[in-house]
């Protein structure tokens, strides 16, 4: 153990010094002005003893330099006051001292002191250092161990690689079996990773220094992996596909049989980018792609994954802050039966409240959040609020309102998405009959084996599923006929073909007929004009919505708007 003592006194310094190394400490004794004019703490010591003598302030005034240099700012410091001033001990422990001791000091306390010190500053520093949880390096301790690592890699021409696995289902756990269970499954899947990476610990190109593999919880539900591979791309692909294995198989938490989703982005080393992000980011990335990608799927980093403009760049950080700040609100487009001309539901639309740029509409960022997986987070406060909102109405007197919610497509990915909506019915008390699901075509049909079942699963919710944006022409109609779909919304390219140049639209005709065929409730969208309406009132379309009755709306001017255009029987409890 290393210490250094910074004293004014010589007669201190010396006997101190002495006391100290027959105890086994290495000791450098220094004055305070020496101090400042030699090398004593180019070495950083494990503890440093101050002895503060009769002019007090250039002794605190290199106390508070310590606490504000790195890396001195983690080293305990002991420091010895003068008898009968109880205010420099006050003032010490005030500017950071770990501990202090008045003068004269007895031997045994002072080697007590120092004992506790050190042992207190170890156990910081492995909460700096360690995950509590599962016992592996932390985030901090990963990208400290990998920076370092790196540059003597690459100047060897070791090729080495970065993992980022991301794991779901934790968060269901948490909420279905209770946070201990949580916590056990994130331990077991730390205990898998383990032995992944040993088996790959040593795999080190012929000649190369042993470099361990290095294992860490980098995230709530994520962890990092980096280790050398002779393959390069390869090589770490196939160390992948080994983990998705390892975690893909069924976890037993407390007697009860867990699977989880996993998604890994791989960074290999060297690594050509112009950005400067830190090894982590570049994996990082890449998970991020490979969620979106689907369930169970892992993703090399490229520099493609980086070639967002800066606009966009900005954009997607103004995002994450937008959420945190609550920016985000809803807003209604009512939804009217062609027939009668009462409201009898509504689109919900998320807005954004910029703080520079006002009120954005979504074309302006859904694409944006559509390619991350701030999509989820969004996307769920969105089905929650929504949800709330239509039971308030209820309450307040509007009864029967049908809310269309729109789905993103990594929602639909997402293990957790029917949970999720369960949660928000359950939580909001809304029936889930009033709740419309709208998925944009290209996403129901993209992924069609998988969406089969998810679909199958939100239908047993009881609530309602339809087809959004549908433009693609009435051939596709019976494509979706192996869906358990309830309506389909025409889009607005097919309702604008509805003018006075086009007054049969055949094709929009077409699809209305055959959508009614397979029991499809049909709403139009975009509707703008009388013409069009009278159209659709002709050919039996149900429902339609559009700035011919009324823009998106705040939810307290749609209220008004029920007031005045909701059957009599649907406006009193």
């Amino acid at each position: 153990m290393s210490i250094v003592l910074v004293s004014n006194s010589d007669t201190s310094r010396v006997g101190l010094q002495k006391l100290l190394e027959s105890s086994g400490y290495n000791v450098v004794a220094v004055s305070e002005s020496e101090k400042r004019n030699n090398a004593s703490f180019d070495n950083t010591p494990d503890c440093i003893i101050l002895d503060i003598d009769e002019d007090s302030d250039t002794c605190f005034n290199l106390l508070l330099e310590l606490r504000l240099q790195d890396p001195l700012n983690k080293v305990p410091i002991v420091v010895l006051t003068v008898a009968g001033k109880p205010e420099q001990s006050a003032k010490a422990l005030c500017l950071g001292a770990s501990d202090v001791l008045s003068k004269p000091v007895d031997c045994n306390e002072l080697f007590l002191r120092i004992r506790n010190t050190l042992l207190a500053s170890k156990y910081l520093c492995q909460l700096d250092y360690v995950d509590n949880l599962t016992g592996l390096a932390n985030r901090r301790c990963f990208l400290d161990r990998v920076g370092w690592m790196l540059p003597v890699l690459a100047h060897q021409n070791i090729k080495s690689a970065a993992f980022v696995i991301g794991v779901g289902s934790v968060s269901e756990v948490n909420e279905g079996l209770g946070q201990i269970s949580g916590d056990e499954l994130l331990i077991a899947i730390s205990d898998r990773l383990k032995q992944t990476a040993n088996a790959y610990s040593h795999h080190n190109p012929s000649g190369a220094p042993p470099f361990p593999a290095c294992l860490a919880r980098v995230g709530t539900d994520e962890f990092g992996l980096w280790l050398v591979t002779e393959a390069g791309a390869e090589g770490a692909e196939c160390i992948a596909r080994e983990l998705l294995r390892a975690l893909t198989d069924s976890f037993f938490i407390r007697g009860k049989e867990v699977l989880i989703t996993v998604s890994i982005g791989i960074a290999v080393f060297p690594i050509r980018s112009t950005t400067t992000k830190s090894p982590l980011s570049f994996a990082t990335t890449a998970m991020s792609q490979a969620r979106i990608a689907g369930r169970n799927k892992l993703c090399v980093y490229t520099p493609d994954l980086d070639r967002k403009s800066p606009q966009k760049l900005e954009l997607e950080g103004e995002l994450r802050a937008a959420i945190k700040r609550e920016e985000f609100f809803l807003a209604y487009q009512p939804k009217v039966d062609v027939r009668t001309g009462y409201i009898v539901g509504a689109e919900t639309l998320v807005r954004w409240r910029h703080p520079e740029r006002g009120t954005l509409p979504p074309s302006e960022f859904l694409l944006m959040v559509e390619d991350i997986e701030l999509a989820g987070e969004l996307g769920n406060w969105v089905l929650k609020r929504a949800c709330a909102q239509n039971v308030a109405w209820r309450k307040a007197g509007f009864k029967d309102l049908q809310l269309g919610v729109n789905v993103f497509a990594y929602q639909l990915m997402n293990s957790d998405f029917v949970r999720n909506v369960r949660n928000a019915l359950t939580e909001s008390t809304l029936n889930p009959r009033n709740l419309t699901l709208e998925i944009a075509e290209s996403v129901v049909v993209e992924n069609a084996k998988n969406n089969i079942d998810v679909l199958h699963a939100l239908k047993d919710l009881g609530l309602r599923l339809s087809v959004d944006d549908f433009d693609t022409g009435y051939s596709s109609l019976s494509y979706l006929e192996q869906f358990p779909l309830d309506e389909l919304k025409v889009g607005q390219a097919f309702i604008s073909q509805i003018n006075s140049a086009n007054a049969e639209a055949p094709i929009v005709s077409a699809i209305i007929a055959m959508a009614r065929s397979l029991d499809f409730m049909v709403v139009a969208e975009g509707v703008e004009t009388e013409q069009q309406l009278e159209f659709l009132r002709e050919h039996e379309c149900d429902q339609y919505q559009g700035f011919l009755f009324s823009k998106a709306l705040p939810p307290e001017d749609f209220e008004m708007l029920l007031k005045q255009w909701q059957p009599p029987k649907y406006q009193t409890v």
